[in-house]
Protein backbone atom coordinates (compact mmCIF):
# COMPACT_ATOMS: atom_id res chain seq x y z
CA UNK A 1 0.00 0.00 0.00
CA UNK A 2 1.43 3.63 -0.53
CA UNK A 3 3.07 5.31 1.66
CA UNK A 4 3.69 8.95 2.44
CA UNK A 5 6.91 10.65 4.34
CA UNK A 6 5.95 13.12 7.06
CA UNK A 7 7.83 16.21 6.92
CA UNK A 8 11.05 14.62 9.61
CA UNK A 9 11.45 11.98 6.39
CA UNK A 10 12.11 9.11 8.61
CA UNK A 11 8.40 8.07 9.26
CA UNK A 12 5.74 7.53 6.99
CA UNK A 13 2.51 10.06 7.34
CA UNK A 14 -0.71 9.05 8.15
CA UNK A 15 -2.11 11.83 5.76
CA UNK A 16 -2.77 9.94 2.52
CA UNK A 17 -5.07 6.98 4.50
CA UNK A 18 -6.80 10.28 5.76
CA UNK A 19 -7.38 11.83 2.96
CA UNK A 20 -8.51 8.53 1.30
CA UNK A 21 -10.75 7.67 4.61
CA UNK A 22 -12.81 10.95 4.15
CA UNK A 23 -13.45 9.99 0.98
CA UNK A 24 -14.07 6.24 1.32
CA UNK A 25 -16.63 7.19 4.29
CA UNK A 26 -18.07 10.14 3.31
CA UNK A 27 -20.92 8.71 1.48
CA UNK A 28 -21.92 5.98 3.71
CA UNK A 29 -24.43 7.22 5.66
CA UNK A 30 -25.77 9.25 2.56
CA UNK A 31 -26.44 6.04 0.63
CA UNK A 32 -27.33 4.04 3.94
CA UNK A 33 -30.29 6.87 3.89
CA UNK A 34 -30.74 6.44 0.46
CA UNK A 35 -31.22 2.51 0.27
CA UNK A 36 -34.26 2.86 3.05
CA UNK A 37 -33.13 -0.69 3.70
CA UNK A 38 -33.16 -1.37 7.76
CA UNK A 39 -30.25 -1.36 10.03
CA UNK A 40 -29.75 -5.03 10.56
CA UNK A 41 -30.52 -6.19 6.99
CA UNK A 42 -28.39 -3.35 5.47
CA UNK A 43 -25.80 -4.93 7.78
CA UNK A 44 -26.39 -8.23 6.09
CA UNK A 45 -25.95 -7.20 2.41
CA UNK A 46 -22.99 -4.77 3.02
CA UNK A 47 -20.75 -6.83 4.58
CA UNK A 48 -21.71 -10.16 2.10
CA UNK A 49 -20.77 -7.62 -1.01
CA UNK A 50 -17.64 -6.62 0.95
CA UNK A 51 -16.82 -9.89 1.55
CA UNK A 52 -16.63 -10.87 -2.17
CA UNK A 53 -15.25 -7.31 -2.88
CA UNK A 54 -12.34 -8.11 -0.98
CA UNK A 55 -11.71 -11.47 -1.97
CA UNK A 56 -11.38 -10.16 -5.39
CA UNK A 57 -9.27 -7.18 -4.50
CA UNK A 58 -6.46 -10.05 -2.64
CA UNK A 59 -7.09 -12.24 -5.84
CA UNK A 60 -6.11 -8.74 -8.19
CA UNK A 61 -3.21 -8.02 -5.66
CA UNK A 62 -1.81 -11.26 -4.94
CA UNK A 63 -2.11 -10.99 -1.08
CA UNK A 64 -3.32 -14.48 -0.11
CA UNK A 65 -0.06 -15.31 1.54
CA UNK A 66 -1.01 -12.33 4.17
CA UNK A 67 -4.05 -14.64 5.18
CA UNK A 68 -1.91 -17.10 6.38
CA UNK A 69 1.28 -16.12 7.53
CA UNK A 70 2.18 -12.53 9.79
CA UNK A 71 4.10 -9.77 8.50
CA UNK A 72 7.11 -11.73 9.92
CA UNK A 73 6.49 -14.66 8.04
CA UNK A 74 5.40 -16.58 10.58
CA UNK A 75 2.43 -19.36 10.08
CA UNK A 76 -0.97 -17.87 11.49
CA UNK A 77 -2.57 -20.24 13.94
CA UNK A 78 -6.07 -21.09 15.04
CA UNK A 79 -5.93 -18.58 17.92
CA UNK A 80 -4.91 -15.95 15.45
CA UNK A 81 -8.07 -16.38 13.55
CA UNK A 82 -10.03 -16.33 16.56
CA UNK A 83 -8.58 -13.36 17.98
CA UNK A 84 -9.76 -11.64 14.32
CA UNK A 85 -13.11 -13.09 14.56
CA UNK A 86 -13.55 -11.80 18.31
CA UNK A 87 -12.28 -8.33 17.00
CA UNK A 88 -15.48 -8.88 14.37
CA UNK A 89 -17.87 -9.42 16.58
CA UNK A 90 -17.36 -6.20 18.33
CA UNK A 91 -16.57 -3.84 15.04
CA UNK A 92 -17.92 -4.05 12.92
CA UNK A 93 -20.83 -6.23 13.65
CA UNK A 94 -22.19 -5.09 16.77
CA UNK A 95 -21.34 -0.75 15.21
CA UNK A 96 -22.56 -1.66 11.97
CA UNK A 97 -25.99 -2.36 13.64
CA UNK A 98 -25.63 0.09 15.91
CA UNK A 99 -24.85 2.97 13.20
CA UNK A 100 -26.91 1.85 10.40
CA UNK A 101 -30.17 1.33 13.03
CA UNK A 102 -29.74 4.32 13.99
CA UNK A 103 -29.63 6.04 10.66
CA UNK A 104 -32.77 4.20 9.75
CA UNK A 105 -34.64 5.76 12.67
CA UNK A 106 -33.22 8.92 12.59
CA UNK A 107 -31.20 10.44 9.80
CA UNK A 108 -27.74 10.39 8.86
CA UNK A 109 -26.24 13.55 9.99
CA UNK A 110 -27.10 12.99 13.69
CA UNK A 111 -25.99 9.65 14.03
CA UNK A 112 -22.84 10.72 12.29
CA UNK A 113 -22.56 13.16 14.73
CA UNK A 114 -22.63 11.07 17.89
CA UNK A 115 -20.41 7.79 16.33
CA UNK A 116 -17.41 10.37 15.98
CA UNK A 117 -17.29 10.84 19.28
CA UNK A 118 -14.77 8.18 19.19
CA UNK A 119 -11.62 9.63 19.77
CA UNK A 120 -11.69 9.72 23.46
CA UNK A 121 -12.82 5.94 23.52
CA UNK A 122 -9.65 5.39 21.58
CA UNK A 123 -7.62 7.26 23.98
CA UNK A 124 -9.45 5.61 26.98
CA UNK A 125 -9.01 2.15 26.04
CA UNK A 126 -5.64 2.46 24.65
CA UNK A 127 -4.73 3.35 28.09
CA UNK A 128 -6.91 1.38 29.58
CA UNK A 129 -6.04 -2.02 27.64
CA UNK A 130 -2.19 -1.46 26.52
CA UNK A 131 -1.26 0.81 29.57
CA UNK A 132 -0.19 3.88 26.06
CA UNK A 133 -0.98 7.53 26.41
CA UNK A 134 0.24 10.10 24.19
CA UNK A 135 1.91 13.28 24.91
CA UNK A 136 -0.68 15.67 26.79
CA UNK A 137 0.12 18.23 23.65
CA UNK A 138 -1.74 16.20 21.24
CA UNK A 139 -4.90 16.36 23.14
CA UNK A 140 -5.61 20.15 22.45
CA UNK A 141 -6.37 19.38 18.87
CA UNK A 142 -8.12 15.79 20.02
CA UNK A 143 -10.48 17.65 22.50
CA UNK A 144 -11.25 20.39 20.10
CA UNK A 145 -12.45 18.05 17.17
CA UNK A 146 -14.55 16.10 19.53
CA UNK A 147 -15.70 19.55 20.89
CA UNK A 148 -16.63 19.87 16.99
CA UNK A 149 -18.42 16.77 17.19
CA UNK A 150 -20.32 17.79 20.23
CA UNK A 151 -21.61 21.27 18.56
CA UNK A 152 -23.69 19.31 16.35
CA UNK A 153 -25.39 17.08 18.69
CA UNK A 154 -26.72 19.65 21.40
CA UNK A 155 -27.08 22.51 18.97
CA UNK A 156 -27.73 21.15 15.66
CA UNK A 157 -30.41 18.70 17.38
CA UNK A 158 -34.07 20.09 17.38
CA UNK A 159 -35.88 16.85 18.45
CA UNK A 160 -36.82 16.05 22.08
CA UNK A 161 -33.93 14.64 23.87
CA UNK A 162 -36.20 12.41 25.27
CA UNK A 163 -37.75 10.86 22.18
CA UNK A 164 -33.95 10.16 21.11
CA UNK A 165 -32.41 8.80 23.49
CA UNK A 166 -31.81 5.07 22.29
CA UNK A 167 -30.83 6.83 18.76
CA UNK A 168 -28.21 8.37 21.59
CA UNK A 169 -27.21 4.62 23.11
CA UNK A 170 -26.70 3.02 19.42
CA UNK A 171 -24.36 6.48 18.06
CA UNK A 172 -22.53 6.55 21.66
CA UNK A 173 -22.02 3.09 21.32
CA UNK A 174 -21.00 3.23 17.77
CA UNK A 175 -18.28 5.55 18.70
CA UNK A 176 -17.02 3.13 21.86
CA UNK A 177 -16.58 -0.14 20.08
CA UNK A 178 -14.86 2.10 16.72
CA UNK A 179 -12.29 3.66 19.16
CA UNK A 180 -11.48 0.10 20.54
CA UNK A 181 -11.08 -1.13 17.18
CA UNK A 182 -8.48 1.81 17.09
CA UNK A 183 -6.75 0.68 19.81
CA UNK A 184 -6.59 -2.78 19.29
CA UNK A 185 -5.46 -3.06 15.45
CA UNK A 186 -2.69 -0.64 16.48
CA UNK A 187 -1.47 -2.91 18.54
CA UNK A 188 -1.67 -5.43 16.44
CA UNK A 189 1.21 -4.66 13.81
CA UNK A 190 1.78 -8.51 13.42
CA UNK A 191 -1.30 -9.04 11.20
CA UNK A 192 -1.66 -7.95 7.63
CA UNK A 193 -4.72 -5.23 7.08
CA UNK A 194 -5.81 -7.22 4.31
CA UNK A 195 -6.27 -10.50 6.86
CA UNK A 196 -7.70 -7.96 9.57
CA UNK A 197 -10.24 -6.48 7.11
CA UNK A 198 -11.28 -9.89 5.51
CA UNK A 199 -11.67 -11.52 8.89
CA UNK A 200 -14.11 -8.81 10.30
CA UNK A 201 -16.40 -8.64 7.14
CA UNK A 202 -16.74 -12.51 7.15
CA UNK A 203 -17.41 -12.52 10.67
CA UNK A 204 -19.72 -9.59 10.29
CA UNK A 205 -21.70 -11.25 7.49
CA UNK A 206 -22.32 -14.00 9.12
CA UNK A 207 -23.33 -12.53 12.51
CA UNK A 208 -25.71 -10.59 10.37
CA UNK A 209 -27.24 -13.63 9.27
CA UNK A 210 -27.79 -15.06 11.80
CA UNK A 211 -29.19 -12.07 13.79
CA UNK A 212 -31.77 -11.21 10.72
CA UNK A 213 -32.64 -14.66 10.55
CA UNK A 214 -33.62 -14.72 14.46
CA UNK A 215 -34.50 -11.05 15.00
CA UNK A 216 -35.44 -9.57 11.47
CA UNK A 217 -36.75 -9.75 8.46
CA UNK A 218 -35.20 -11.06 5.07
CA UNK A 219 -36.00 -10.11 1.94
CA UNK A 220 -34.73 -8.65 -1.41
CA UNK A 221 -34.52 -5.17 -1.75
CA UNK A 222 -35.47 -3.51 -4.72
CA UNK A 223 -32.12 -2.74 -7.33
CA UNK A 224 -31.94 1.01 -6.87
CA UNK A 225 -31.65 0.11 -2.82
CA UNK A 226 -29.23 -2.67 -3.56
CA UNK A 227 -26.87 -0.32 -5.41
CA UNK A 228 -26.49 1.55 -2.82
CA UNK A 229 -25.60 -1.00 -0.60
CA UNK A 230 -23.69 -2.29 -3.38
CA UNK A 231 -21.87 1.24 -3.28
CA UNK A 232 -21.38 1.31 1.06
CA UNK A 233 -20.01 -2.85 0.72
CA UNK A 234 -17.37 -1.88 -2.03
CA UNK A 235 -16.00 1.68 -0.95
CA UNK A 236 -17.33 2.14 2.11
CA UNK A 237 -16.33 -1.76 3.96
CA UNK A 238 -14.00 -3.37 1.74
CA UNK A 239 -11.91 -0.46 0.51
CA UNK A 240 -12.82 1.73 3.64
CA UNK A 241 -11.91 -0.65 6.46
CA UNK A 242 -8.56 -1.58 4.81
CA UNK A 243 -7.21 1.90 4.56
CA UNK A 244 -8.80 2.32 7.70
CA UNK A 245 -6.98 -0.66 9.59
CA UNK A 246 -3.76 0.15 8.08
CA UNK A 247 -4.01 3.90 9.00
CA UNK A 248 -4.75 2.44 12.68
CA UNK A 249 -1.47 0.74 12.05
CA UNK A 250 0.20 3.20 10.96
CA UNK A 251 -0.69 5.84 13.39
CA UNK A 252 1.33 4.02 16.10
CA UNK A 253 4.25 5.10 14.98
CA UNK A 254 4.94 8.01 16.65
CA UNK A 255 2.51 10.23 19.07
CA UNK A 256 2.19 12.92 16.47
CA UNK A 257 0.92 10.07 13.76
CA UNK A 258 -1.66 9.08 16.61
CA UNK A 259 -2.66 12.92 17.17
CA UNK A 260 -2.99 13.70 13.69
CA UNK A 261 -5.01 10.66 13.11
CA UNK A 262 -7.08 10.69 15.83
CA UNK A 263 -8.08 14.67 15.16
CA UNK A 264 -8.27 13.90 11.21
CA UNK A 265 -10.61 11.17 11.51
CA UNK A 266 -13.29 13.62 12.73
CA UNK A 267 -13.33 15.43 9.38
CA UNK A 268 -14.83 12.00 7.85
CA UNK A 269 -17.93 14.14 9.70
CA UNK A 270 -17.35 17.12 7.72
CA UNK A 271 -17.36 14.82 3.97
CA UNK A 272 -20.60 13.11 5.22
CA UNK A 273 -22.43 16.33 6.20
CA UNK A 274 -21.39 17.50 2.06
CA UNK A 275 -22.37 13.85 0.82
CA UNK A 276 -25.69 14.08 2.48
CA UNK A 277 -26.98 17.40 1.51
CA UNK A 278 -25.91 17.01 -1.70
CA UNK A 279 -27.86 13.82 -2.31
CA UNK A 280 -30.53 15.52 -0.15
CA UNK A 281 -31.24 13.18 3.19
CA UNK A 282 -30.21 16.07 5.04
CA UNK A 283 -30.36 20.05 5.03
CA UNK A 284 -27.77 22.54 5.58
CA UNK A 285 -27.52 24.05 9.65
CA UNK A 286 -25.11 26.60 10.29
CA UNK A 287 -23.97 24.79 13.34
CA UNK A 288 -22.66 22.43 11.07
CA UNK A 289 -20.14 24.67 9.88
CA UNK A 290 -19.00 25.76 14.19
CA UNK A 291 -18.27 21.92 13.85
CA UNK A 292 -16.22 22.18 10.69
CA UNK A 293 -14.09 24.87 12.03
CA UNK A 294 -13.61 23.73 15.40
CA UNK A 295 -12.47 19.96 13.68
CA UNK A 296 -10.42 22.01 11.05
CA UNK A 297 -8.63 23.63 13.84
CA UNK A 298 -7.86 20.51 16.10
CA UNK A 299 -6.24 18.77 12.84
CA UNK A 300 -4.28 22.01 11.95
CA UNK A 301 -2.89 21.96 15.54
CA UNK A 302 -1.81 18.10 15.73
CA UNK A 303 -0.16 18.35 12.01
CA UNK A 304 1.82 21.53 12.90
CA UNK A 305 3.07 20.42 16.54
CA UNK A 306 6.63 19.78 16.33
CA UNK A 307 7.93 15.81 17.47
Amino acid sequence: MLRLKNQDGDKPSVLLPLFLIWVLWGIVPGCAKLSGIPGDLLTLWVNWIAVFSLLLIILVNKQWVSLIQDTDRNPLGIKDYLKVSALGFFWPFLYSLAFFGAIYEKGPAFTTILAYSFPIFALLSRYIIFKKKIASRYYIGICLAIIGVGVGVYLGNDSSITLIIPVICMGLFAGMSQGVYISITSEWQKYSPWLITLGISIVTAIYATIWVSIYGHFYIPSPKSILFAAIIGVLGNALGFLVYTYGNQLADKSDKEQGVWLSGLCFILIAQFIFSIIVGTDSLNPYYGISIILITVGLFINVNHRK
